[in-house]
C-alpha cells in the first residue's frame, strides 16, 4: 500500500460492517457458526448522524452522560447526533458524569458517524 495513508470515511465504514454482519449471519444459517461480536466493529454500529440520540442504541453510560447534561448539549426529544453542539473535550470534562470512558465512548461514537470533537 505505500505510504499514503488511505482516509476511511464513516459511510464506508457503516458499509463495511454491513458486510461483516452478513457475512455473520450466513455463517450462522449455513454451518451454525456464531461469531463472537469483536471490537473490530464499533460498539456504535448502526447509528448514524440522522440518529435520534433519545431513541439510540448507545452504551448506557454514555447516555445517561448525555441525558444529564441535555442542555449543554442541546438535546430534545427530536435532537439528531448530527445536531449536537459541537464543543471541546476540556469543555466535556467539566460536566458531571465525564470520565476518562465516556470521553473515549464520546470520542469513538464522534469518529464513527463524523462528526467533530473539538480538542
Amino acid at each position: 500500500m505505500g505510504s499514503e495513508e488511505k482516509i476511511i470515511t464513516p459511510e464506508q465504514y457503516q458499509e463495511a460492517v454491513e458486510i461483516i454482519k452478513l457475512f455473520n449471519m450466513q455463517l450462522t444459517e449455513k454451518h451454525g457458526v456464531k461469531l463472537k461480536k469483536n471490537r473490530l466493529i464499533s460498539q456504535f454500529e448502526g447509528i448514524t448522524k440522522n440518529t435520534v440520540v433519545k431513541n439510540s442504541n448507545i452504551p448506557s453510560g454514555l447516555y445517561h452522560f448525555l441525558e444529564r447534561n441535555q442542555d449543554f448539549f442541546g438535546i430534545t426529544p427530536k435532537t439528531k447526533f448530527k445536531d449536537l453542539n459541537i464543543v471541546s473535550e476540556k469543555e466535556m470534562l467539566r460536566l458531571r458524569l465525564c470520565g476518562k470512558k465516556t470521553m473515549n465512548s464520546y470520542k469513538e461514537l464522534c469518529h464513527v458517524i463524523g462528526i467533530k470533537i473539538l480538542p
